[in-house]
């Protein structure tokens, strides 16, 4: 390729690139208590996309948007490693609330 890697080695980093992104996001709702099921809403895709292409642009890879937010979607979908770390943010949230709430008596 023109960037000097092999096609797995930029396969990886975008991949990479993409994960931290979309974990970045999901930190970001569950801060703001909009804790859905969904590793990536529709409402987050263009603006996480935006932010994904500008993230690639600044290391050499200027894609399509549409691209983009296609190669996104896959990683969030596709990724264990993503879904592994999404779910030990699960966790901590209902640990977190659980100490919130404090014991329920019945």
């Amino acid at each position: 390729t023109q960037l000097g890697m092999n096609d797995r080695n930029l396969a990886e980093f975008f991949i990479d690139l993409a994960e931290k992104e979309v974990r970045i996001n999901w930190k970001q709702r569950l801060k703001s208590k909009r804790n859905n099921a969904a590793v990536l809403e529709e409402e987050d895709l263009v603006s996480l996309s935006q932010k994904y292409r500008s993230t690639l642009d600044k290391n050499g890879a200027e894609l399509p948007l549409g691209l983009v937010s296609r190669l996104l979607r896959a990683v969030a979908d596709m990724s264990p490693k993503l879904a592994r770390s999404l779910q030990e943010q699960k966790e901590k949230q209902v640990i977190k609330k659980a100490k919130e709430d404090g014991p329920q008596l019945m």
